[in-house]
C-alpha cells in the first residue's frame, strides 16, 4: 500500500509536465479509450463540417 502511494505521488508530478504528458501521449499511455477509439458519435461532432455548437447537419 505505501508503495503505491509513493509511485501515485511521482507519477502525478512526473505526468504534469507538458514534455513528459506529451511524450506518454505518443506512447500510448494514460489514455482513455474514447482517445484511442473515438466512438461514432465523437467522430461526428469533431467533422469540421459541424456546425458552431458540435452538432452535425441534417442529412437529407
Amino acid at each position: 500500500m505505501l508503495a503505491g502511494l509513493l509511485c501515485g505521488i511521482w507519477l502525478t508530478a512526473w505526468t504534469s509536465r507538458t514534455d513528459v504528458g506529451m511524450l506518454a501521449r505518443r506512447w500510448g499511455l494514460l489514455l482513455i479509450p474514447e482517445e484511442t477509439d473515438p466512438p461514432p458519435e465523437l467522430l461526428i461532432a469533431t467533422r469540421p463540417e459541424t456546425n458552431q455548437l458540435g452538432a452535425a447537419e441534417p442529412t437529407v
